[in-house]
């Protein structure tokens, strides 16, 4: 098999400073992302107990922004523009095999290599086991190799200078990396119409990466020491039963960032999740899903490395989404999606706010996106 993608997006910023005399001079900035991705595998059955799977991937950033100074009137100045671009290739070679000596067991074994244009060359082995123990009853074990790296926009973004604060990104990043291991037990219940599962998980990362502000008010990634966690997922299927079924889910999560100093709650992470879902399929080829999701309280200690209460807390928030999607002729599907549909009020991080009649900064949760509605059109060959 194979595939081929293309994205660009593009950032526009007007940043617009006019005094008295008409004097400052503000900014147009425009940054551009074009992502180009080609994939190709093939799963080769060797015998009936042994198959492969072969592949390949590679992906092309082509990342480039361009700034103008503005007068007063937003006129361009010429003499003030100024332009960077970066390409970013990164290829990947797989290869998987998987194992079944007889019915209750298989066994999986990969490795991936990663060639970074910028990073270098990351080889990530990946193993595990499924055991079915009865024909409602699985157990999956996994443990593999972590490797991320830094995005063009995390490396090179340009300076933006807000007045009371900043961003930039950080060329000097390293990629993440580290181990990752979970393990998962379902079982089967009523004929398949009631499913209940229990995961464990945990990673060990190292050098992740996260935007912090200095004590400037310079926001930019940074690289933390390391960052650990572990956790559990437990989950609950309904159905479906006369075209419905209700899905449950909640997870519970113990991470913790570890810098030269001390050893905390992680930045942004919160210990619970729950979503609940229900979905109906209709006789006219009309599915529609109502969900709920729940997000706990999350901990920022801005960029002080040294500190072990957090500086600022965003509040847990509920949320409700909605999609449908109706299939008409034989390979057309319309969807629509509404989210947030309560329009709750929430916040995603913090960010400074500087109030220009006391002098002073403060922290301040940046809102989340509210109601939106979403239509699109598809052709599935």
């Amino acid at each position: 098999g194979g595939r081929a993608d293309y994205t660009r997006s593009e950032n526009y910023d007007l940043e617009r400073y006019v005094d008295f005399n008409n004097s400052l001079v503000g900014t147009k900035l425009w940054v551009t992302n074009i992502i180009q991705g080609l994939e190709a595998n093939a799963n080769i059955r060797a015998t009936e107990q042994f198959s492969i799977l072969i592949g390949a991937d590679q992906k092309n950033y082509d990342w480039e922004n361009e700034s103008f100074g503005v007068d007063a009137g937003e006129g361009e100045l010429p003499e003030t523009r100024s332009a960077f671009d970066a390409k970013v290739r990164t290829t990947g070679y797989y290869l998987e095999g998987q194992y079944r000596p007889f019915h209750y067991i298989k066994g999986i074994a990969g490795i991936r290599q990663e060639n970074h244009s910028t990073f270098g060359t990351e080889t990530l082995p990946l193993f595990g086991i499924i055991i079915n123990p009865s024909l409602q009853t699985v157990l999956k074990i996994n443990h593999g190799k972590h490797f991320l790296a830094p995005t063009p926009n995390d490396l090179f973004w340009p300076y933006q200078d807000f007045g009371y604060f900043s961003f930039q990104g950080n060329p000097d990043l390293k990629p993440e990396t580290g181990w990752h291991s979970d393990a998962t037990l379902e079982h089967r219940f009523l004929n398949d119409k009631v499913a209940a599962s229990l995961s464990y998980f945990q990673w060990d990362i190292n050098d992740k990466i996260e935007w912090l502000a200095d004590e400037n008010w310079l926001y930019r990634p940074v690289n933390l020491d390391s960052f650990n966690g572990k956790g559990w997922e437990a989950g609950l299927r309904i159905g479906p039963y006369e075209g419905v079924q209700l899905t449950l889910s909640y997870t519970y999560t113990d991470a913790e960032e570890e810098t030269a100093y001390v050893t905390r709650r992680a930045t942004y992470t919160p210990n619970h999740q729950f979503k609940a879902a229900v979905t109906h399929w209709a006789e006219f080829g009309l599915t529609t899903q109502l969900s709920a999701r729940y997000v706990g309280d999350r901990y920022y200690y801005g960029g002080d490395k040294t500190i072990q209460e957090p500086v600022g807390t965003l509040d847990s928030y509920w949320t409700a989404d909605i999609r449908m999607i109706q299939r008409v002729f034989e390979h057309w599907s319309i969807s629509v999606s509404g989210n947030n549909l309560f329009d709750k009020k929430y916040e995603t991080y913090f960010s400074p706010f500087y109030d220009y009649n006391s002098g002073e900064t403060t922290l301040v949760g940046f809102p989340g996106g509210g109601r939106s509605l979403f239509l699109s059109i598809s052709y599935d060959l």
